[in-house]
This record gives C-alpha cells, sequence and structure tokens, in this order.
C-alpha cells in the first residue's frame, strides 16, 4: 500500500470478505509490526533476539513534517508464523521481559518465524500521509548466559513493518 492508504491501492491478490475493504476509502489507523527469521543455517539454541525501540513515524502532506504517532516503544503481541513449521506454530512464542524493560524472544524448535507488533492501533488521517518510516532496535543475547555461547552459529534477521486498518476497531477480513 505504500503512503496511499486505501482498499484500492492494496495488491490484487487480496481479496478481503468484506469489499468495502477494497474501496477507494482512505484508511484511518496504523500499527507498526516486526518479523524474526531463521537463516538457513541457524543452528543457535542458546540465544534470543531483544526488539526494543519501535517507533512509527509518518510525514504529513499538511505540514511536510515528521510526526512520531506511537508512545509505546516496547512490543506487546506475539504469534509464530506458520509457513516454515505447520505443527509447532501453534506454540506460545517464547518472550521475555528483560531487567532493561525490553522484550526478548526465542524462536521455538520449529523454527518458526516470530510475528511481533505494538497495539492498539493508531488513529490517522489517511488522506494525510506522504510518506511512513518505521524503525527498531535489534540485539542478539544469550538466553542462559551461564550457558553455552553458540552465538556465532545464529543466522537470524528481523525487519519492521506497519500495517494499515480501515478504522482502529477494524480488522482487515
Amino acid at each position: 500500500m505504500g503512503a496511499v492508504p486505501r482498499g484500492d491501492n492494496t495488491p490484487s491478490w487480496w481479496q478481503p470478505k468484506n469489499p468495502i475493504f477494497k474501496s477507494s476509502d482512505y484508511w484511518n489507523a496504523i500499527i507498526p509490526w516486526f518479523v524474526i527469521y531463521p537463516g538457513e543455517r541457524h543452528s543457535a539454541t542458546n540465544v534470543r533476539v531483544i526488539i526494543s525501540d519501535m517507533k512509527l513515524y509518518i510525514l504529513k502532506k499538511s505540514t511536510d513534517r515528521w510526526s512520531r504517532i506511537n508512545s509505546v516503544t516496547t512490543p506487546n503481541g506475539q504469534k509464530h508464523q506458520v509457513h516454515i513449521s505447520p505443527s509447532t506454530a501453534g506454540e506460545s512464542v517464547d518472550v521475555r521481559a528483560e531487567p532493561s524493560g525490553a522484550v526478548s524472544y526465542k524462536l521455538n524448535s520449529g523454527m518458526n518465524p516470530i510475528h511481533g507488533w505494538i497495539s492498539p492501533k493508531h488513529a490517522i488521517d489517511g488522506s494525510d500521509v506522504k510518506a511512513v518510516y518505521a524503525t527498531m532496535t535489534t540485539r542478539l543475547i544469550l538466553d542462559d548466559p551461564n550457558g553455552i555461547d553458540d552465538s556465532g552459529k545464529s543466522r537470524l534477521a528481523a525487519n519492521i513493518g506497519v500495517d494499515y486498518y480501515p478504522n482502529i476497531d477494524s480488522d482487515r477480513q
């Protein structure tokens, strides 16, 4: 969707149950998210990824200035993605609060990517969006600091993105 948050700017392959979501009406809610992916050769078992300082900015057409949207910067929602190992995707995500106040995540045995986000959704004026910028800080740490340091065997990637919604109360179905 990029910087034009409207249903008619969604990919053609996305066909929601509710056709109103494909209209030219602007979508007026947004949420930042991240995904932690294992690489093909990831074999570390004593590592976690800290995700912190998730920040979301919108460049407004009306002011041509960046505005920070979120005040909460710590993820508070997470689930496993299904596509790598469906049999383990339903497991609870191993999430831990760190002494710093940040949260860390550990991949499960099925190596399901971890999808996390900050909720609730943030209200925006979709017609005033010129650009969107999301950022976060990541850090690899040991799961058990007294255990074997196998962090050299880790092959992990993390990315950040945003999802628009028609409004703060909607789901995109």
